[in-house]
């Protein structure tokens, strides 16, 4: 099925066609959910969520269709719910992550240098160890930067 990306950022959506996106939704006018079913697949489906907001775990749980996938590496700061009610009637997979297996990272790794996968899209700037302190603050408003390389 096709790959649907979602974000606020005008800057992010393009980087995500880059990537290799089918098709970009803008988050503050149209719902991914909506663009998902204009698409008319019913395969099974993975959703990366990665927002971590309130909500939208029971919302992507109520959408999904049967024997989806939500992969969930946005963090959530304040309590959330969501309705287990959904999961069992649809047999969903609901999977939390946090962090890389060094195979991950060696699995990646091999990807990045072999050139199955160009990240050269992502990268929108190069820093100094001097400058680290900037770039952070840089990523914090995303229409400027969306991965930045430390160059020791």
């Amino acid at each position: 099925g096709p790959v649907i990306a979602s974000d606020f950022s005008a800057a992010r959506r393009a980087t995500a066609l880059a990537m290799g996106a089918d098709i970009v939704v803008d988050a503050s006018s149209d719902d991914l959910f909506a663009a998902w079913r204009r698409e008319g697949s019913r395969q099974p489906v993975i959703m990366f969520e990665a927002v971590g907001v309130p909500g939208l775990i029971n919302q992507a749980m109520r959408e999904m269709p049967r024997d989806g996938k939500i992969v969930v590496v946005g963090l959530c700061m304040q309590t959330d719910r969501f309705e287990p009610t959904y999961g069992v009637m649809k047999e969903l997979t609901l999977q939390f992550v946090v962090t890389y297996s060094p195979q991950e990272f060696r699995d990646a790794m091999h990807l990045i240098v072999d050139g199955t996968v160009n990240v050269a899209p992502m990268i929108t700037g190069r820093v100094g160890l001097d400058a680290i302190a900037g770039a952070f603050a840089d990523l914090a408003r995303p229409d400027i930067h969306t991965k930045i390389l430390v160059k020791p």
